[in-house]
């Protein structure tokens, strides 16, 4: 019987948590009865395809030039001949080529992976608009968290393509497997953070708060995990001394792909974000034992509980912030049920979990798609 072939198109091979998740599941579907490949921009820094996965790599071209990357994209899908083309993200290169398979009639999944109830930016607003045409152009659109609280037109165009969810997944067992690290800096508390140092993930809102409770003598430290615009770590650091902290309360570490090593030796790991989808580092916080404090918005309203999986900060403020992180400190209780709520509430993310979704999605597809 020959083999499905299934053609992911991504920005990057490895970098955030859609790349990571687009790798796993390439990885994990060539050990079953498909043929994978992926069409991609860039590298990234830590890729580890499996050796039978045919990289389609092309060339990124002039900022404005999309006809270079459409026609690139249109060729490797060509060659390739998938049965299915599944576009992940950024729209560079996920509208070509959506645009590329429906043209043959091949059949598109679309991913959604980030709220588009808040962008950050009016440039990010924009390519969120951008993306849109893939969704129109998908036969199922597959969101990583439920889209209850997207915009009404998302929302018609997801049940019109018969949209489901089908979460992140997990390494559970090559996070159980870390070998524990210490923090770099010591103190009596230590806090971290783990993903992109941008404007909508509110770190800020997370330095406000180290700010606050060491002025109440709390001998606290923030370790940031994760790697951003030289510009905008240049305003984080320029607003970190206007609050008179130094490297004494806050390191910035850069790109750490394996930071749950540090898991044992923290005492929470903050989720500021303004928006969210579902967030890997959260759902790897909890699989690791840390407790989580996340901000008030999508995934914490319908994944996560109160007191229960997370700490929910209600209020976008430095105080209620400071407030909140000082309550798990200081409640040994609340930190317990967090750490053993968390590790349960992990396992519902297998990679098996996912993957077994994807399979079932590509057999239902292609049959429905047989008899149309």
């Amino acid at each position: 019987m020959a083999k499905i072939k299934i053609l992911h198109a991504i920005g990057n091979l490895s970098m955030g948590g859609a790349e990571f998740q687009c790798l796993q599941l390439a990885n994990n579907l060539v050990k079953d009865k498909y043929e994978v490949a992926i069409v991609y921009l860039h590298d990234g820094p830590n890729p580890d395809a499996h050796s039978t996965i045919r990289l389609l790599k092309i060339d990124r071209g002039e900022y404005w030039d999309v006809w270079s990357i459409y026609k690139q994209i249109d060729q490797s899908i060509e060659e390739f001949s998938p049965d299915i083309v599944q576009v992940w993200l950024p729209e560079i290169i996920s509208v070509p080529a959506a645009w590329a398979a429906y043209r043959r009639g091949i059949p598109v999944v679309s991913g959604h992976r980030k709220t588009l109830n808040f962008s950050g930016s009016y440039k990010m607003m924009l390519r969120d608009w951008l993306s849109a045409p893939q969704h129109f152009l998908a036969n199922r659109v597959v969101s990583n968290f439920p889209v209850d609280e997207e915009p009404a037109w998302f929302r018609a165009v997801y049940k019109r393509k018969k949209g489901c969810v089908v979460f992140n997944g997990l390494d559970l067992e090559c996070i159980a497997s870390h070998e524990p690290k210490r923090l770099p800096m010591r103190s009596e508390f230590r806090l971290i953070y783990a993903g992109r140092l941008a404007p909508q993930k509110g770190i800020s809102l997370a330095l406000d708060a180290v700010s606050l409770l060491r002025g109440q003598g709390l001998d606290l430290h923030l370790t940031l995990f994760g790697e951003g615009s030289d510009g905008y770590v240049e305003k984080l650091v320029t607003y970190m001394k206007a609050l008179g902290l130094d490297d004494g309360a806050v390191t910035f570490y850069g790109q750490c792909q394996d930071w749950q090593v540090y898991a044992a030796d923290a005492d929470a790991l903050l989720c500021p974000s303004k928006g969210e989808g579902t967030s890997n580092v959260v759902l790897e916080a909890m699989a690791s034992g840390i407790p989580v404090v996340i901000s008030d918005i999508a995934m914490s309203r319908q994944l996560l509980s109160q007191n229960e999986t997370a700490l929910i900060i209600k209020t976008e403020s430095g105080e209620a912030w400071a407030a909140g992180i000082l309550e798990l400190l200081n409640n040994e209780a609340l930190g317990s049920t967090l750490r053993g709520n968390g590790v349960e509430f992990a396992e519902g993310f297998r990679f098996s979990k996912m993957v077994q979704s994807y399979r079932d999605l590509y057999l239902n597809l292609l049959a429905s798609n047989a008899t149309t």
